[in-house]
């Protein structure tokens, strides 16, 4: 990840490793790796990475997007498509 590491922006993320932890179970390593993955599957649908990502939680909603090999935008396309035709 190419993040532009301030000490308060690496504060915020080393915070946001136990967060995602307990909220899904995970061990610290887990989540560690679980969280890069969330974040490198936002950065690359096009999701700026900064403070707000980790305070307003967003690795958590990047959830369903994670290992799909579809962009975030393009999920929600498909939710939205589903969601009109149910």
């Amino acid at each position: 990840m190419a993040l532009v590491g301030s000490r308060d922006l690496i504060e915020v993320i080393r915070l946001s490793i136990p967060v995602l932890a307990r909220v899904e179970g995970l061990t610290l390593l887990e989540a560690h790796d679980v969280l890069l993955e969330r974040a490198r599957a936002d950065a690359a649908g096009g999701i700026t990475l900064n403070r707000f990502w980790f305070t307003d939680r967003k690795f958590q909603q990047t959830k369903k997007t994670a290992g799909t090999g579809l962009s975030p935008v393009e999920i929600l396309r498909q939710q939205l498509e589903q969601d009109r035709y149910q």
